[in-house]
């Protein structure tokens, strides 16, 4: 399956994973890395995506601009 391709990110590769057996689909995100802590939110993190393990759930966030003048960390998924 073709994947969308991000800027300044490798293309996505086809590693065979059935999202069944070793921990679920999310431990096998190409070209997302999983931070733990999460590092505080800056301008060297802007626009990219992480994940991070929190209470038992992955969660994706992306660093944004925030209306402070700063930069923050916003939440746009969450696994069940």
């Amino acid at each position: 399956m073709p994947g969308i391709p991000v800027r300044g990110l490798p293309p996505p590769q086809d590693h065979g994973h059935t999202g069944s057996g070793d921990g679920g689909l999310l431990g096998e995100i190409v070209g997302i890395p999983e931070l733990n802590p999460m590092p505080p939110a800056g301008p060297e993190w802007l626009g990219r995506a992480v994940r991070s393990r929190t209470r038992g759930k992955t969660e994706i966030r992306v660093c944004v601009p925030s209306s402070q003048g700063g930069y923050e960390w916003i939440e746009i998924g969450e696994s069940t």
